[in-house]
């Protein structure tokens, strides 16, 4: 259940690290989207905080920009910061996303990176393979579910289901 602003008000100053924090990225005081960030950010401590946002500037992002991912995002704060970071890396560097893509796919830092993201990247193999020869979306893909993934991509060439299975035990290496 969602806290509502009366309750909130009333524990201010218990949240207030938090408050400030949100404050500081942008969020706009007794909004639907402030109470709902304050929701994720209640356990966490102003140092959590920090490192969330520190997280993003190690990566390339400058600190307007990781608040405004923030808020497009704010599920982000829900999430292992240690994840966090694997999974912007992955984006970021591995993937060679623009700042404008990670913006775009922000949703893709709600998936698990070693059972969703990388192994959703084997679709590049069968596309240089010219098995399949329609284009489809990156939220495309990354919306499928593994039964999906696996009958449209995987078991549509011979030797699909060996090279997925090689791919997923290579990417828990990385």
């Amino acid at each position: 259940s969602w806290p509502s602003l009366l309750t909130i008000s009333k524990e201010k100053g218990k949240f207030q690290d938090q408050i400030s924090f949100l404050l500081k990225c942008g969020f706009k005081r007794n909004t639907k989207l402030m109470v709902k960030a304050l929701t994720y950010v209640l356990k966490k401590n102003k140092e959590d905080l920090e490192l969330i946002l520190r997280i993003f500037i190690n990566h390339g992002l400058s600190q307007n920009y990781a608040y405004k991912f923030m808020r497009i995002q704010p599920t982000i704060f829900l999430q292992d910061p240690i994840e966090t970071a694997r999974k912007i890396g992955y984006l970021l560097h591995n993937l060679c996303f623009s700042i404008e893509e990670l913006f775009k796919y922000s949703s893709f830092m709600l998936y698990d990176l070693d059972s969703h993201l990388r192994p959703r990247y084997m679709h590049q193999w069968i596309t240089s393979k010219r098995i399949v020869r329609r284009i489809f979306k990156l939220d495309y893909i990354m919306s499928m579910s593994e039964k999906q993934f696996q009958c449209k991509f995987v078991e549509c060439h011979a030797d699909g289901p060996r090279v997925y299975k090689e791919y997923i035990e290579n990417c828990g290496k990385k």
